[in-house]
């Protein structure tokens, strides 16, 4: 049949009409949403990296932390996990990381020894958030539209990425990595 009598386009017609010849804009487009599936690999990585406690790398500046290496028959087992975390020494009164100047956020919030198990739920509040939002997309896909809801979950991703660099605390950093994955 002849296409100009029945109204009906395929759907190459259709796609070569809306979007016509690539352009720069396009592709940056398409780069853009592509590279934004894969934001959240880095985003559970940030941990890995970022929290990290090296636990031989501190020294003692309390008398009960160097009565403790004075008693200790190995030396070099002594600046270890095991001495600092069943010790009871506390950071900064009894020990200090020596880390060359570094620091990372588990160290600051003493995400160490008993803490270790709020960096296990810091990797994993991103994954409830993206359960939420997955389960809250279709229900707003169909009322507001695609498009609405697609560039606002983008920006809350965004943002929050964002934020979390400046997150002065582990509750906020928790808040704010649960609304970078409901925007996911």
């Amino acid at each position: 049949k002849d296409k100009r009598i029945t109204g009906k386009k395929t759907v190459e017609e259709v796609v070569n009409e809306i979007v016509g010849k690539p352009t720069m804009w396009l592709v940056l487009f398409f780069m853009v949403v592509m590279s934004y599936g894969y934001s959240v690999d880095s985003l559970t990585y940030l941990t890995v990296f970022a929290g990290v406690v090296q636990y031989n790398k501190w020294e003692c500046i309390s008398p009960k932390c160097n009565e403790l290496l004075a008693s200790s028959s190995n030396k070099e087992d002594f600046y270890s996990r095991k001495t600092l975390c069943d010790s009871n020494l506390k950071m900064d009164v009894d020990f200090v990381f020596t880390n060359d100047n570094r620091t990372s956020f588990a160290v600051e919030w003493g995400l160490f020894c008993d803490g270790e198990a709020k960096m296990s739920f810091l990797s994993s509040i991103i994954f409830a958030g993206a359960y939420v939002g997955f389960l809250l997309a279709s229900p707003l896909f169909d009322t507001l539209g695609r498009k609405k809801v697609t560039i606002a979950s983008a920006l809350l991703t965004l943002v929050t990425t964002i934020a979390c660099g400046f997150s002065p605390n582990y509750y906020m950093m928790d808040v704010l990595r649960f609304l970078c994955g409901l925007g996911k």
